[in-house]
């Protein structure tokens, strides 16, 4: 294994200094960055093979950097935190990231979590037959969990069927985003869409048609949305949109796109026919009176009301 180059993100000046001393003495090249800014500058002119990345910075916050290492970068990246809440957990599963340490940690047991790791991942790309149990100064690591931890992440995140979000990960963005409309008055709102006449889907073409149908429109929403927003499947052939919009307007502008997009991609039969494809629309955004149940309550309503006055239509209210 060649040289690994360790890019170190911590505030504390004495601990970034004691943590990178303990990777020199193993041979690793280090970086090191003070805050979250300098990290991802380092990380965009470097070829970095791990990031040890503290939580609570200024300026910029752990979770940010490595929501903006994700946007382009599978690179490994462990916590370094006194967080260690169920929340805190579930936000790093869904930014895909590999470990945590919980601060005040041994940089040993530090060390010897990225050695691992690194190891691992080197004999995975080598010849992806890892297993087994590695036991490093009494620290026991299962070999394989780089792809367990993968595994783990999609199935808090994800949905099983479609891939884009679950309604878990759903609820939880949505408490992020009531909480920064509170700290930032950030606005936003919501899409509520429901596939029309899809029981008559299923009872024509059978369930396997509409499961395809059900991963079609999954992957129309999500490709049709930006990286900033967020499209999940909220149950049978219900999704939910969480958009940063300023106003109904600008949320309605979306909704008719993506409403517009669905009907011209009609799903295609083996036998070269067509089944059309329509979803109707919900919409509104969050107010300073809401929480999150009422306001997906009143998006659930808005998109009754485009079932209820002629399908394939949006309403946002």
């Amino acid at each position: 294994m060649n040289k690994a180059v360790i890019l170190i993100i911590e505030d504390e000046p004495t601990i970034n200094r004691i943590i990178s001393n303990y990777f020199i003495k193993e041979n690793f090249t280090v970086l090191n960055a003070l805050d979250g800014l300098k990290g991802l500058q380092l990380f965009k002119e470097n070829k970095v093979d791990l990031v040890c990345l503290d939580i609570m910075m200024p300026i910029i916050d752990g979770w940010d950097v490595a929501k903006k290492i994700r946007e382009s970068s599978d690179v490994p990246i462990i916590m370094m935190s006194a967080l260690s809440t169920e929340e805190d957990i579930l936000k790093g599963y869904s930014l895909k990231i590999d470990d945590y340490v919980t601060k005040p940690f041994n940089p040993k047991i530090l060390v010897a979590k990225i050695k691992n790791l690194l190891e691992k991942i080197d004999k995975i790309e080598s010849d992806n037959k890892i297993s087994g149990i590695l036991e490093i100064e009494g620290i026991k690591m299962n070999l394989s969990i780089y792809e367990e931890r993968r595994k783990l992440s999609d199935l808090l995140t994800q949905d099983k069927l479609t891939g884009i979000s679950n309604r878990r990960y759903l609820d939880f963005h949505l408490h992020n985003m009531k909480e920064e409309f509170e700290k930032f008055d950030s606005s936003f709102g919501i899409l509520f869409f429901d596939i029309d006449h899809f029981k008559n889907v299923n009872d024509i073409h059978g369930h396997e048609i509409g499961d395809e149908i059900l991963k079609l429109v999954s992957q129309i929403l999500e490709s049709n949305i930006r990286n900033e927003d967020l499209i999940g499947r909220w149950g049978g052939e219900e999704f939910i949109a969480v958009m940063k919009v300023s106003d109904k307007i600008e949320l309605k502008n979306v909704a008719e796109k993506l409403r517009v997009l669905i009907l011209s991609s009609p799903y295609k039969l083996d036998d070269f026919k067509k089944v059309s494809v329509t979803i109707s629309i919900g919409g509104t955004m969050f107010k300073k009176s809401d929480d999150i149940a009422s306001l997906i309550s009143r998006a659930d309503a808005n998109m009754y009301e485009s079932k209820e006055t002629g399908r394939n239509k949006v309403t946002i209210k």
